[in-house]
């Protein structure tokens, strides 16, 4: 599900369009955002949003990931949008619902 996706239903065509090649692209860069999303992640535990267990869990979670692109395991899909929504779906699909906080 897109991060901005509020139950609005969105014509297959102007999606196609929209997202264009930004899948393969997004695969390109995906391991710097699996970096920044690994920062952003300690910043997430060091203010008080994330416990220490969520914060492990989400650090696996995210080198797991990176273990996935490495092999060629890991896709995004169109319906993902980008590499961030590919990345939070993984992480709440792999650890529940702490890795619906990785971009608080």
């Amino acid at each position: 599900m897109k991060l901005w996706n509020k139950n609005i239903a969105l014509d297959k065509l102007i999606e196609a369009y929209t997202v264009g090649e930004d899948p393969a692209w997004d695969m390109i860069l995906l391991p710097y955002d699996i970096q920044a999303s690994r920062a952003h992640c300690k910043m997430l535990k060091k203010i008080g949003i994330l416990n220490d267990q969520e914060e492990k869990e989400l650090l696996k979670g995210l080198d797991e990931i990176l273990n996935e692109w490495k092999d060629g395991t890991f896709t995004i899909q169109q319906a993902d949008e980008d590499g961030h929504t590919a990345i939070e779906n993984a992480l709440t699909e792999k650890i529940g619902k702490a890795g619906e906080k990785i971009h608080s």
